[in-house]
């Protein structure tokens, strides 16, 4: 105990055990201000933060040092206390004055690196902060990108996302043009809020949908394809919901005398079905709707929109699209035909009620045909007379 001065001072003898402490103590002080160090290559964002970290370190480890060695300007007297004022000030600089935990802790908490959609966030200062394992091996980012701003990202990646950086939150579909091909993803953009609600940095949720477009892609030409072979059709085609037109082809617009589709669109089919032919369309309808059953080619007749009755071959069966049943009808103009055998059958019965024998030979002169009138005449029936 020394009284010699203003304050009374202790001494102790140090023994091996207190210097074997006291060097382990500073090698893992030093150890930790080493690895600080070594993180400023990779940790940019936070060197700052490191760097105020290391200096209060050092301050304490320097004051706990000079007394040890007996360098304190004040004999005795460790000045260790002390500087845990100044270490603590450079802790809370470096924790709050450069907001060491706000972004990474959040994004760490949203990052989950086992889905696969790719996970990138931006802080408020445009640096990228965190990537999950999707986007590290898409877009070929390593530890080394921490820090670093997405310029550094490929140029169709970088391009994404300083478009969307300005914005608080946005949810649509994107297309990136890579040099091999074009990928599709369904992008969300989603603010990170510290406790004041204030924006600290953003998150780029990129879904990848390229299967699924291309599948669409693939999709709407095949309907498109369908659609012109429909229209080029020389049948007529009608789709009906519950008996209610919902599309006709342009041959069924020209069979029923229409001047576009949208005077067929939303009229009953039974509107265009001749009085003769509806108990039978009727029971068809209901065998179509009901029983989701196809029905066989047959006669009817229809009626245009002029008045004009005309007769058509008729097939319908079911159609599904997009979970639902519809009916599909296809009609094959045959008035003309019809019209044909009618004046064939005219000409049959004039040939057969005519006052004058009529004869049909072959180029041989062998007897093929020959009306009643002939038999009479000649008192040969026509196996005789052939």
């Amino acid at each position: 105990l020394d009284m010699s001065g203003l304050v009374p001072l202790i001494f102790t003898a140090k023994g091996q055990m207190y210097w074997l402490y006291l060097a382990y103590s500073m090698l893992l002080v030093l150890i930790a201000c080493g690895l600080l160090l070594l993180s400023f290559p990779v940790r940019t964002l936070h060197f700052r933060n490191a760097l105020l970290i290391v200096a209060g370190m050092v301050v304490s480890l320097l004051a706990d040092l000079f007394f040890q060695f007996e360098l304190s300007p004040v004999r005795g007297y460790n000045w260790l206390g002390v500087s845990f004022v100044f270490s603590g000030g450079f802790f809370f600089w470096a924790l709050f004055g450069f907001r060491l935990f706000e972004v990474a802790p959040v994004a760490r908490n949203t990052v989950v690196d086992s889905i696969r959609d790719l996970v990138v966030v931006i802080d408020g200062q445009g640096h990228i902060v965190e990537f999950n394992c999707a986007a590290q091996d898409r877009l070929g980012l390593s530890k080394q990108s921490i820090g670093l701003t997405p310029g550094s990202l490929p140029p169709a990646w970088a391009e994404v996302i300083h478009r969307f950086l300005d914005k608080t939150e946005y949810k649509g579909e994107i297309a990136l043009d890579s040099e091999a091909e074009k990928f599709f993803f369904d992008l969300t953009v989603s603010p990170i809020l510290d406790r004041r609600s204030q924006i600290m940095g953003r998150l780029f949720l990129f879904h990848d949908i390229t299967q699924r477009k291309r599948a669409e892609q693939s999709r709407n030409e095949s309907e498109t394809r369908y659609q012109q072979l429909v229209e080029l059709l020389p049948d007529g085609v009608v789709i009906h919901r519950n008996g209610y037109i919902v599309f006709a082809n342009p041959a069924c617009v020209s069979l029923i005398g229409a001047k576009s589709e949208d005077e067929l669109i939303g009229k009953s089919v039974m509107e265009f079905v001749h009085p003769d032919s509806r108990p039978t369309v009727i029971q068809r309808l209901q065998k179509l709707n009901e029983n989701k059953e196809s029905v066989p080619l047959i006669e009817e007749k229809f009626i245009r929109l002029d008045g004009q009755m005309i007769d058509v071959e008729a097939t319908s069966r079911p159609l599904e699209v997009g979970g639902e049943v519809l009916g599909l009808s296809i009609f094959h103009n045959i008035h003309i035909r019809k019209r044909a055998e009618e004046k064939l059958r005219q000409l049959s019965r004039a040939v057969e009620q005519s006052p004058t024998s009529i004869v049909i030979t072959d180029p041989d002169g062998s007897i093929q045909y020959a009306n009643p009138k002939f038999s009479q005449v000649t008192v040969y029936t026509l196996d005789e007379a052939a």
